[in-house]
């Protein structure tokens, strides 16, 4: 299949994913990005805890569907913490499962042992919560995930922030601040935020 056709304006990657929604461009960017330069890793952490619940992204789904559609050589890491999750998520994947490790731990002790590059990684985890303080939670955990992975992202690997822009900074602030002092460059700052490497600028529009 046409990966630009899949991905452009009217593709089927429109028609299936409209409703994502606020993270409909992000996502189509990404991975559109992640196909064109031949990426085989895509690692997610905060697996998918409902089905159709739309309103949170079904990422697995949306990751494993477009690994089965476009190149099935892909592999998808998938991290959460909760086993009652993780039941869901298999669920809502059993369609997909050939293409998934569904993978039951922290996800920054998962990042600290993994050892293949990452060419599109996808930072979840950890619930936001609005009364938290400043330097929250949930925004320390993913500063310690970006930590973790730093070992097996590369000048080619598309970086992408769910729970971004909300108050207090969402669970990105600290991530992006990590970034954006390491020659990342941010190419969307919406509900969720995407990343390339500086060195990738004549590459990002490639995705159209």
């Amino acid at each position: 299949m046409n990966i630009g056709n899949f991905f452009g304006d009217g593709g089927e990657f429109e028609g299936r994913y409209a409703k994502l929604d606020q993270r409909f461009e992000t996502m189509r960017f990404v991975l559109a990005y992640f196909f064109r330069l031949g990426g085989k890793v895509i690692v997610e952490t905060g697996c998918q805890r409902e089905k159709d619940d739309w309103g949170a992204g079904c990422s697995t789904s949306v990751f494993s569907e477009c690994i089965q559609t476009l190149d099935s050589e892909v592999r998808l890491w998938t991290v959460d913490i909760s086993q009652q999750a993780m039941d869901v998520c298999k669920i809502c994947t059993m369609n997909t499962f050939p293409y998934i490790d569904y993978v039951l731990d922290d996800s920054v002790e998962f990042l600290k042992r993994f050892d293949k590059p990452i060419d599109l990684l996808y930072l979840d985890s950890y619930d936001w919560l609005p009364e938290e303080p400043i330097l929250s939670a949930c925004q320390q955990h993913q500063l310690k995930e970006i930590h973790a992975a730093w070992k097996n992202v590369h000048p080619k690997t598309v970086i992408l922030l769910d729970d971004n822009g909300l108050d207090g900074g969402g669970k990105t602030k600290a991530t992006r601040k990590f970034l954006k002092e390491n020659d990342w460059e941010e190419i969307f700052n919406e509900y969720q935020s995407a990343w390339i490497h500086k060195d990738s600028e004549a590459l990002k529009n490639l995705w159209i």
